[in-house]
């Protein structure tokens, strides 16, 4: 980044001008460039009013986390352990690369489809 003050050449980042000190940090804020960056910039997620996540435990069934797929209109499901910890994700991708083509998939438990640590 070059000073606007002496020109001088800063390594990217430099909070400050190596020579002059004058700051840098207020040229590196990035600026709206109209009123969609603007609220991007300025309005927090919340404003989105982001749905609670849905979830299931790790111990569900294949057949009950598509169902709450579909009847909950979403494209993955957190899985969760005995304790309420995040565990792994399922995905309506894992059902097509993992569980399309298994035979009686709607016993089998979640946690042997589900994408671990997410």
């Amino acid at each position: 980044m070059r000073c606007p003050l002496c020109e001088t050449v800063n390594p990217p980042g430099a909070d400050a001008c190596s020579k002059c000190q004058t700051p840098l940090t207020p040229l590196d804020a990035p600026v709206a460039q109209g009123p969609l960056e603007t609220n991007l910039l300025t309005n927090p997620v919340s404003v989105l009013e982001p749905r609670p996540p849905v979830t299931v435990p790790a111990s569900a069934s294949l057949g009950d986390a598509i169902k709450q797929l579909i009847d909950l209109r979403v494209g993955a499901v957190l899985v969760t352990g005995e304790g309420g910890e995040l565990v792994g994700i399922l995905t309506e991708r894992d059902f097509l690369t993992k569980v399309a083509g298994v035979s009686g998939y709607e016993q089998l438990p979640v946690s042997d489809f589900m994408t671990p640590s997410p």
